[in-house]
C-alpha cells in the first residue's frame, strides 16, 4: 500500500508500455492503498504523444503552470483549504508537504 513517484517519464518513452502494464496489473491485483504518481513533460509538437494513452485515460492529471505572481498564487490555493479540513487529516507530516507542493 505505499507510494511510488517517478519523475520525468516522457525521458523513458520506450520503458512506458512496461509501465503502463505494470501500473494496470496493480490496478487489477495491487494493493487498495498503492498509489503512482508520475511527472511529465508535455510532448514539444501537439501530434506528438511521450505518455501512453492508457496511462493517461486511467490517470487523474494535473497541470501546473508558472504563476504571473507566486505570493498572490500561493494564497489564492491555500483559501481553498480550511484550517479545519487541515488538521482532520491523518497524515499531518505528510499531507502539508503535498498540499504546498500541489499549491506551489
Amino acid at each position: 500500500g505505499g507510494w511510488l513517484f517517478l519523475q520525468n517519464v516522457h525521458l523513458m518513452e520506450s520503458w512506458l508500455p512496461k509501465l503502463e502494464r505494470q501500473l494496470e496489473l496493480a490496478a487489477e491485483e495491487g494493493h487498495d492503498d498503492f498509489r503512482c504518481f508520475l511527472s511529465a513533460e508535455p510532448p514539444p509538437l501537439p501530434d506528438q504523444q511521450s505518455v501512453p494513452e492508457g496511462i493517461l485515460q486511467t490517470s487523474i492529471k494535473v497541470a501546473n503552470e508558472p504563476p504571473t505572481d507566486l505570493k498572490s498564487n500561493l494564497r489564492a490555493a491555500y483559501a481553498l483549504f480550511s484550517q479545519e479540513a487541515l488538521d482532520k487529516s491523518s497524515k499531518p507530516e505528510a499531507h502539508r508537504p503535498m498540499l504546498f507542493g500541489l499549491c506551489f
